[in-house]
This record gives C-alpha cells, structure tokens and sequence, in this order.
C-alpha cells in the first residue's frame, strides 16, 4: 500500500513533465516492460504500480513518462491513437450550395482538391502527381472553412 500511495505521489509530482505514446513489446515480470516507438530506440522501463497490470498486454499502446521512463497508463482506444486525434466522426453537413458568389474559386477547388481524390486515375493516366494540399487564405470570414467543408462533404 505505501509503495502504491509513493507512486502514485511521485505521479503527482511529475505530471506536468512530457508524456509520450509507446507500444507494449514484452512484459519481463510483474514490474517491467520493453516499449517501443517508430522514431525512437526500444526501452526497458518500470510499470507504476497504479497502473492497472491485467490489461497490458504485448501490442496494447501505453501513455510513458519521459524523464523517469516508466508506464504510467494505457491507452486503450481501439483505433491507433495518432489517428483518432484527427478523425473525424461525421461528415461535414455544408455544400457548395450554401456559398454563394465564388463559382470560379468552387470550380478551381474541384478541379485542384476534388479530382485527385475521386479520379485519381485520370492523373495517372497523364503522368503527372497529383497536389498534395493547397493554402487557401484571406481575410476572416471570407468562406474559407465553409469551402474546405463542402470540398469534404462532396468527397466522402
């Protein structure tokens, strides 16, 4: 019990410190694990003792203390956890209907973001890549998040 409230006290303390996303390679004993990432080397580190044991597992996806190299949680969203962060759960409702005025900046969208997205052999067949983004700036309030939203809405 006070190696758990030490633990737990030393959490606390260093909760503000950065965190990173590892993946669970190996459990060695109760206490230990080798962690890995894709940018950097793998890692024997300790299990807090909070840390709830009975659902690690190897290929489960952990929350690791940097600067003291320990497991301090699990992550256990089903999806992989880079991704979830920029998911997006439904489709945008907007439609090139609703913008009125910029017919020629819509027709450039389609044909710049759209059709490499849903005729991206039409680019092949050419031979030449297709845009990876585009910037689209200008002043607040000028419609530029209501066109990205149509463009979205459109292609899914």
């Amino acid at each position: 019990e006070d190696k758990n409230e030490e633990d737990r006290s030393k959490f606390d303390d260093l909760r503000d410190s950065p965190m990173s996303v590892r993946n669970m390679e190996e459990l060695i004993g109760e206490n230990h694990a080798i962690v890995s990432s894709s940018v950097e080397p793998e890692y024997y580190v300790r299990i807090l003792s909070f840390v709830n044991k009975d659902q690690l597992e190897p290929g489960c996806v952990i929350l690791m203390h940097n600067k003291v190299l320990s497991v301090v949680g699990l992550l256990q969203d089903e999806v992989d956890s880079m991704v979830s962060v920029m998911k997006v759960e439904k489709a945008p409702l907007e439609s090139y209907a609703n913008i009125g005025g910029l017919d020629a900046q819509i027709q450039e969208i389609k044909e710049i973001m759209e059709l490499p997205l849903t005729h991206p052999k039409l680019y092949e067949d050419i031979g030449i890549n297709p845009p990876k983004g585009v910037i689209l700036y200008g002043e607040p309030g000028t419609t530029k998040t209501h066109l990205v939203k149509a463009m979205a809405n459109s292609t899914s």
